[in-house]
């Protein structure tokens, strides 16, 4: 629990930068590709 609230306030002084890029449900394929061969940095997320 310590360490979350460590990461929590690094994230809310801007020491830590979230990578996150939203894809349809229909792209689910091409991110799973993309994924795979670390084309994508940070998360990917898909949305409905």
């Amino acid at each position: 629990y310590a360490e979350l609230q460590e990461l929590v306030a690094l994230v809310e002084q801007g020491d830590v930068d979230l990578h996150t890029s939203r894809y349809d449900l229909g792209d689910v394929n091409t991110v799973a590709e993309k994924l795979e061969h670390g084309e994508i940095d940070g998360r990917a997320v898909i949305t409905p």
